[in-house]
């Protein structure tokens, strides 16, 4: 009844009867490396563009809520949230970019950019915050406000004082 092999016995290796093996590798996904000291290499000479921004702070979230403009309203769940910044000519730009595996929501701070904490659901660890995002469909720029909820009230304390301290680092509009 059981006499066919079995196919965890040991002995010689499984023959491998793939005839197309030079076109799989070509449209195979690549592999990423993961830590510091990771090397990663691309076929045809592909090289990997390291990110112009630096990042100056970085938290895992419970939920990001874009809340406006409506068009854009979306909920997501479990991500990192960070806040990095360029410096340009002794100019700093600061952005603040929510990732899931890859980024979702990225939005440019402002000096007019505001944060607050939502007193009335304290147990929510809950902030709201305005940055200037840049919609990709028409290329304009709109204000949006999200809701980002912490797991920790560290880390929403944390995230409101490097959030505050970009805005003041950025200059001010000139009133005419």
């Amino acid at each position: 009844m059981f006499n066919k092999p079995s196919i965890f016995e040991t002995g010689k290796p499984a023959a491998d009867d793939d005839d197309n093996e030079g076109v799989e590798a070509e449209n195979e996904a690549p592999i990423y490396a993961e830590g510091g000291n990771a090397k990663v290499e691309f076929k045809k000479g592909v090289e990997i563009q390291k990110s112009p921004y630096t990042r100056t702070f970085e938290q895992k979230v419970q939920k990001f809520k874009i809340v406006a403009p409506k068009d854009r309203l979306k909920k997501m769940d479990n991500g990192t949230l960070s806040l990095e910044f360029m410096e340009v000519e002794g100019r700093k730009s600061f952005i603040l970019v929510f990732r899931t595996i890859r980024p979702m929501y990225v939005g440019t701070l402002v000096a007019t950019s505001k944060i607050r904490r939502v007193e009335e659901k304290s147990h929510k660890h809950q902030i709201k915050t305005s940055q200037v995002f840049t919609d990709p469909k028409d290329n304009k720029k709109v204000l949006s406000y999200c809701t980002i909820n912490f797991s920790k009230f560290e880390d929403m304390e944390t995230f409101e004082k490097e959030y505050k301290k970009a805005v003041e680092s950025l200059p001010k509009p000139k009133t005419a």
